[in-house]
């Protein structure tokens, strides 16, 4: 990794570095469905690749636009075709302003500049962007709005309208891991590049879909093994630790820490989330019905890259202090893990929201 432009968070990989992060996520993947296959021969797992461009409608709530890279939509054939429909109806200005009390007030001559507007191209992209609020307002009333779009800045909702599908139609049925190697993207904050808080980055994530009759709580039986796999491909002194941020779609998060020479790192988040769309997931019996539960285990080949780097500088660190020799051992997570059946309760309460 090299800081190339004169900024931080958006690194260069060169063909070596792309090599072993590509090794990484491979060796993640194979060791974690082996791990879970040998609980479980039943378990299918998938890959997908979706498109980094998503609808932001589909977004978690939590994601403010500042944290977005938003795609503009193209307002010149809107305005036009807006000042077509307006100069097509006589009574637009007092029907839509009856609908919407915030748009600002139009003078005659502005509402004159917009039936000029409706024969000529030119002057319809030319219209003044104040006045793109009432273009949106009219273009949502007729349904002609255009689809907002966003670059990702996390993977998950791709796997969960494909799993929902799957699940439609009877294609897919639990136990069913979607995962996915793609990169994200968000406006972070202006941090050097070895916070590895990257604008751009590659993320590694598996839904694992399974329903809360189970008798396997497959969220408790992921952790250690993944701890272990965490371990092996980054070298470096690691720890399990319940997450102190707990983000709204789960009922319980567990990070994978690795010290890397600087700091504690999280490598790897499971969390065993309530937020899946669909409500049920049928089971063989046409009468009954379970409730899908998902486990997500989320991680960074490009953090795992880093502190590789760096992993035997970050054990003389470690032995040498003894602080963080204390720092070096697993948190109490095991009091915290809840059941299949807590988690369908909540989930229930989630839902009802």
């Amino acid at each position: 990794m090299q800081s190339v432009y004169a900024l931080n968070n958006l690194p260069f990989w060169s063909e070596e570095a792309i090599e072993q992060r590509a090794f990484l996520a491979q060796r993640f993947h194979s060791r974690l469905e082996a791990k879970v296959r040998e609980r479980n021969r039943a378990w299918l797992f998938e890959r997908i690749e979706a498109p980094m461009l998503i609808p932001r409608e589909l977004l978690n709530l939590e994601y403010s636009d500042d944290a977005l890279f938003t795609i503009a939509p193209r307002m010149s054939s809107l305005r036009l075709a807006f000042a077509q429909a307006m100069a097509a109806e006589s009574n637009w200005y007092a029907r839509l302003s009856a609908k919407n009390e915030q748009l600002p007030p139009l003078n005659e001559r502005v509402r004159k500049l917009i039936r000029d507007a409706s024969t000529d191209d030119h002057l319809a992209s030319t219209l003044p962007a104040w006045l793109d609020v009432w273009v949106k307002a009219w273009a949502q009333e007729s349904r002609m709005l255009p689809v907002e779009l966003v670059l990702r800045p996390e993977t998950t909702p791709a796997p969960y309208a494909w799993m929902s599908k799957r699940l439609e139609l009877q294609a897919s049925l639990p136990p069913y891991c979607c995962w996915q190697l793609n990169k994200s993207f968000r406006r972070e904050q202006d941090q050097p590049t070895k916070h590895m808080r990257l604008k751009e980055f590659w993320q590694q994530e598996f839904q694992m879909l399974y329903t809360s009759d189970s008798h396997e709580d497959w969220h408790a039986f992921v952790v250690e093994p993944v701890r272990d796999i965490i371990a092996e491909l980054t070298r470096c002194p690691t720890r399990i630790v319940v997450s102190d941020r707990l983000p709204a779609y789960s009922v319980l998060t567990i990070d994978i820490e690795v010290w890397n020479s600087e700091k504690w790192m999280e490598i790897c988040s499971i969390s065993k989330r309530l937020d899946f769309p669909a409500s049920y997931v049928l089971s063989k019996k046409a009468d009954t019905t379970r409730e899908a539960l998902v486990c997500e285990v989320a991680t960074s080949p490009d953090r795992q890259y880093y502190c590789l780097e760096r992993w035997q500088e970050a054990w003389t660190t470690l032995n040498a202090s003894t602080e963080l020799q204390a720092e070096y051992k697993d948190h109490a997570w095991r009091d915290a893990l809840v059941s299949n059946a807590k988690a369908a309760e909540a989930r229930t309460a989630w839902k009802m929201r």
